[in-house]
């Protein structure tokens, strides 16, 4: 599986591709092997991570945001190949006042890509395809 992350983001690449590879693992309940020994390639592209506030407190801070995460995902297997935009969504409360911790983000950005995977295995049975 390759991941590729969006540069205008380059400082969350690492988090970015940690949660990918761990959310694809968890899913698909599968190790990574290379690419010579695959029967399926998986190309995950992120091309969009945003973080919206949904909700404020009284004194107008926001406690409550949300997470999309949209991937690009190409599926290869057997010489035929395939691609996918799914999205996912994630959402969680801080402190008023706070800012969005690396922790908070990792979470978020994590479990969006699981949702969005999910979409994603779900377009592959809808297809009839499998993985």
């Amino acid at each position: 599986m390759d991941v590729i992350v969006p540069l205008q983001d380059p400082e969350n690449a690492v988090i970015i591709k940690d949660a990918t590879r761990r959310a694809v693992i968890t899913r698909f309940h599968s190790s990574m092997v290379s690419k010579d020994m695959a029967k399926t390639i998986l190309v995950v592209e992120m091309s969009n991570i945003g973080f919206t506030p949904l909700q404020y407190d009284a004194n107008g801070y926001i406690i409550v945001y949300r997470t999309v995460v949209s991937i690009k995902i190409t599926r290869s297997s057997l010489g035929e190949g395939k691609s996918y935009i799914s999205k996912g969504y994630f959402d969680f409360t801080i402190k008023p006042n706070a800012v969005i911790t690396d922790a908070q983000r990792f979470e978020a950005i994590t479990n969006a890509s699981l949702k969005a995977l999910d979409s994603f295995v779900a377009q592959v049975g809808a297809d009839g395809s499998e993985l």
